[in-house]
C-alpha cells in the first residue's frame, strides 16, 4: 500500500532533514530489519553507520542516488528538533510494531495450517507477543 511507502520514505528524509537525530541511542539501536523495502534497509543502515548526508551518499551504491535525491526532495513541514524528535520516534514506532504484527500474523496462519508442531510455534509468538505488548505499552 502507499502508505507503507510513505511512511519509509518518511522516517528517512526525516533523518536527511536532521541528521543531528542520528545520535540518540533509541536511533542507532532500531533494526534495518523492520523496513519493507530492501534500498530503504540500505539506506538507514548507511545513515546508523555514516551519519552525515555527504558521506551516506558516498558510501551508497550509485544505483540508489536516484532514489536518495527523492528522499531528499520530500517537502517536510518546518519543525524544531524536538517535534521532528518526536515525529521520528512515532513512525520507528509504528515500522517496528508493523513488523511484529506481520510476523504474527504469520504465525497464526502457520497455527491455522497446523503443519508445523504446536510447541515450535508458541515458543515462536511468545517472544512476538510480549515485544507487542512493551510496544504498546511505551505508547499509553
Amino acid at each position: 500500500s502507499d502508505r507503507t511507502v510513505d511512511l519509509e520514505d518518511y522516517v528517512l528524509s526525516l533523518i536527511f532533514d536532521r541528521p543531528e537525530l542520528l545520535e540518540y541511542e533509541w536511533v542507532q539501536q532500531f533494526a534495518s530489519q523492520f523496513f519493507h523495502k530492501s534500498e530503504n534497509r540500505e539506506v538507514f543502515a548507511a545513515c546508523l553507520t555514516y551519519r552525515e548526508p555527504s558521506a551516506i551518499k558516498n558510501s551508497l551504491d550509485p544505483s540508489l542516488h536516484t532514489f536518495l535525491n527523492e528522499l531528499t526532495d520530500i517537502k517536510l513541514e518546518s519543525s524544531d528538533k524536538k517535534e521532528s524528535e518526536a515525529a521520528l520516534s512515532q513512525c520507528l514506532w509504528r515500522l517496528e510494531v508493523r513488523h511484529w504484527q506481520e510476523l504474527q500474523d504469520g504465525l497464526l496462519s502457520d497455527l491455522a495450517d497446523s503443519e508445523t508442531p504446536a510447541k515450535e510455534l508458541e515458543a515462536a509468538i511468545t517472544p512476538v507477543n510480549t515485544r507487542l505488548k512493551e510496544l504498546f505499552a511505551q505508547r499509553e
